[in-house]
């Protein structure tokens, strides 16, 4: 997770929840916009030791996002 591209001071966390029954990924960021900062990213291996992943059985990406309401 970083706001690095141009050396902003957002901050971001990762952890895994559960929910509903199901394990989720939560993605937690303040976004500040001193020092050009503007937003916040984050990579996920999908495998391990990040190899390629074969998607060629898969026929989409399903991703549900929440969100707390702030603009």
């Amino acid at each position: 997770m970083a706001d690095t591209v141009r050396s902003g001071a957002s901050t971001a966390r990762m952890r895994l929840d559960p929910l509903d029954g199901r394990q989720l990924l939560c993605f937690e960021a303040e976004v500040h916009l001193e020092q050009n900062g503007d937003f916040v990213q984050a990579k996920l291996d999908l495998t391990q030791w990040g190899a390629p992943l074969d998607a060629g059985g898969f026929a989409g990406v399903r991703l549900i996002v929440r969100s707390n309401g702030e603009p």
